[in-house]
């Protein structure tokens, strides 16, 4: 987490007391909504739940079975031209 560099008190505190009293407020109550949101953005996350892990496995094992599937297909295919190509009378691909 990258650290922020602490803006200078004292100066933030004379620039605002040279502002008009209703400024003032406004920008004191700015100031804390800013601190807060920082706060709250420097909070830790939370991971992922069991639940989330389990899903990503069950999501893996599916496509798991899926890729073996299509290279089952796949090998079939393989075959299947080889037969064709096996059965053809004129010899088709010559030696380079």
């Amino acid at each position: 987490m990258d650290n922020l560099p602490i803006p200078d008190v004292g100066d933030t505190i004379v620039r605002l007391a040279g502002l008009s009293p209703a400024a003032q407020v406004a920008a004191v109550i700015m100031l804390g909504l800013i601190g807060l949101a920082w706060v709250i953005t420097r909070r830790p996350q939370p991971g992922p739940s069991n639940e989330t892990f389990q899903l990503v496995i069950a999501a893996l094992t599916e496509q798991a079975k899926a890729t073996n599937a299509l290279a089952e297909q796949v090998e079939r295919i393989v075959e299947q031209n080889a037969d064709i190509i096996a059965r053809l009378p004129v010899k088709t691909m010559e030696p380079a």
